[in-house]
C-alpha cells in the first residue's frame, strides 16, 4: 500500500503527527473558530475533519508547526475576503455577479477513484469585464462545491481547463494580476485541493505567462499540473478513462459534444448551483 499522506494511507509517523494536529485544531476551535460558522474549516464529522487536516499537513510535508500556521492563515484569509459567506443564504449569488466571469463548473463526472471533475473554458471569460474580487470569490465558491463532493478516501478534485481565449481575454495586465492573486489565495485557503489539473490548448503566450505565474505555486502543487497543446485529446485520454470525459474532450460521457455546447453548459452553471443550494443539495458537509 502506498503511504501518500491520504486518509487510510498514513505511515506511523504521519498518523502520530495527525493526532497531534487534531489537538492543535481542537484548541483552534475553542479560540479563533469559536465564533465562526465556516463549514469548510468546521466539518461535521471526524472523518471530514481528518480529511481537512491532512490537506494542510500534506501541503507542508507533515511539518506540524508549518501546517498549524497555514491553518490559521487560511482562517484569516477566509475572514478577510468573506469566503465563508457562500454558506449563508443567497451566498452563491456571487457567481451571478457580472464581474465574476465564471468560466468553470462541475461536470457531474468523477474519476475512477471518485474525485469530482471540474471543467473550465477561458473562452467564456471576457477579460475587460472581469472584476478582481467578485471573480476570485466566485471561483473560490466553485472550488468548495467540488471539494464537498470529494470521496474522503481519495480527496481533492480533477480539473480540465481549456485555455483557448477570446482576443484580450487572457494575458492582459488585468487578467494576469487576478491570476496571481487567485493562485496566492488558493494555495493558502484551499491547500491540496487539486489532485490533478490538465490545462489544454495552451498557446505560446500562455506558456510564457505560466513561467511567471507558476512561480507562485509550491513544488508539490506545480507537479500536479500538466500543460497540453492543441493535440491534447490522446494525452488526456491516457490520463482519464473516456467515460470520465465529455465528447468535446474526446471522451464518451453524456454531455457537451462540442466546445460551443460546453460554453453554454458552463455559463448556465451558476443558475444550477443556486437552484441546488435553495433545495439544500450542496454545501452540506
Amino acid at each position: 500500500m502506498k503511504l501518500d499522506g491520504y486518509l487510510g494511507h498514513l505511515s506511523d509517523d504521519q498518523a502520530k503527527i495527525l493526532e497531534e494536529f487534531r489537538g492543535e485544531y481542537e484548541s483552534f476551535l475553542e479560540t479563533d473558530l469559536a465564533e465562526t460558522d465556516d463549514k469548510y474549516l468546521k466539518p461535521e464529522t471526524k472523518v471530514l475533519v481528518d480529511v481537512l487536516l491532512l490537506r494542510f499537513l500534506r501541503a507542508r510535508n507533515f511539518n506540524l508547526k508549518k501546517a498549524t500556521t497555514l491553518l490559521k492563515d487560511s482562517h484569516n484569509m477566509r475572514q478577510k475576503y468573506g469566503a465563508n459567506k457562500i454558506y449563508q443564504k443567497n451566498g452563491l449569488l456571487i457567481m451571478k455577479h457580472p464581474g465574476a466571469q465564471m468560466y468553470a463548473c462541475d461536470s457531474g463526472l468523477t474519476d475512477p477513484e471518485g474525485r469530482p471533475i471540474g471543467i473550465g473554458r477561458i473562452n467564456v471569460m471576457a477579460g475587460p469585464d472581469m472584476e478582481h474580487e467578485p471573480h476570485i470569490a466566485a471561483m473560490g465558491a466553485f472550488i468548495e462545491l467540488l471539494l464537498n463532493k470529494s470521496n474522503p478516501q481519495a480527496d481533492g478534485l480533477v480539473y480540465v481547463l481549456d485555455l483557448v481565449t477570446k482576443p484580450g481575454a487572457a494575458g492582459s495586465k488585468h487578467g494576469l494580476r487576478t491570476l496571481h492573486e487567485a493562485l496566492k489565495r488558493v494555495n493558502i485557503v484551499y491547500p491540496e485541493a487539486a489532485h490533478k489539473i490538465f490545462m489544454i490548448n495552451s498557446s505560446f503566450t500562455f506558456r510564457m505567462i505560466w513561467k511567471v505565474a507558476g512561480l507562485l505555486l509550491t513544488e508539490r502543487t506545480h507537479s500536479k499540473i500538466e500543460i497540453m497543446s492543441s493535440n491534447y485529446q490522446e494525452l488526456l485520454l491516457s490520463k482519464l478513462p473516456a467515460e470520465c470525459l465529455f465528447g468535446c474532450f474526446g471522451g464518451t460521457a453524456e454531455g457537451p459534444g462540442t466546445l460551443e455546447e460546453l460554453d453554454a453548459f458552463i455559463l448556465a452553471a451558476p443558475d444550477r448551483y443556486i437552484q441546488e443550494s435553495a433545495a439544500g443539495n450542496n454545501l452540506d458537509k
